[in-house]
């Protein structure tokens, strides 16, 4: 199978928890890889999900980081 690497990246508090807005896009993920995992397969692709952290420094830097989704297809990465 072909993997189809799917990256998100949301801001996580020093106490581990993250806004709603970026709880609400993690349910959204949640759903569509599932309806991935069933829908690819077919034509030999795996979707699989990573989950990266941004703390709150980083995200202080530079807020534009939090709750990104990259699609990496191929040898690009796609950023949403």
């Amino acid at each position: 199978m072909k993997p189809l690497p799917i990256i998100w990246q949301r801001l996580v508090s020093s106490e581990g928890k993250t806004c709603d807005r970026c709880g609400a896009t993690y349910q959204e993920l949640e759903r569509a890889i599932a309806k991935l995992k069933q829908s690819l397969p077919p034509l030999g692709v795996e979707p699989s999900l990573e989950i990266r952290e941004l703390d709150e420094k980083s995200f202080k830097a530079n807020p534009s980081e939090s709750n990104r989704i990259w699609i990496e297809l191929g040898s690009r990465a796609h950023r949403t």
